[in-house]
């Protein structure tokens, strides 16, 4: 995963996966509506402290190496 188009399309799925609302997550994230939407888009650069909080709140695992990169559920929460 190299683009915000598919670290945006993971956040995506995540967030269909736990069928919470917008409104809810980026109210239990702390960020803004606009970031939040931002961020879904694909289309923005976002800070990694919002993905860090849209992970931390969905147990999402953010791995990478120099030959690897994927966010995924947390299985063991």
């Amino acid at each position: 995963m190299k683009s915000h188009p598919e670290v945006a399309k993971v956040l995506r799925d995540a967030i269909s996966h736990r069928k919470v609302s917008q409104a809810q997550l980026h109210e239990e994230a702390g960020i803004s509506q606009r970031t939040l939407t931002n961020v879904l888009s694909g289309d923005e650069d976002f800070k990694l402290s919002t993905l860090f909080a849209l992970a931390d709140k969905y147990d999402l695992v953010i791995a990478s190496d120099e030959c690897y990169s994927d966010i995924y559920f947390d299985e063991a929460k």
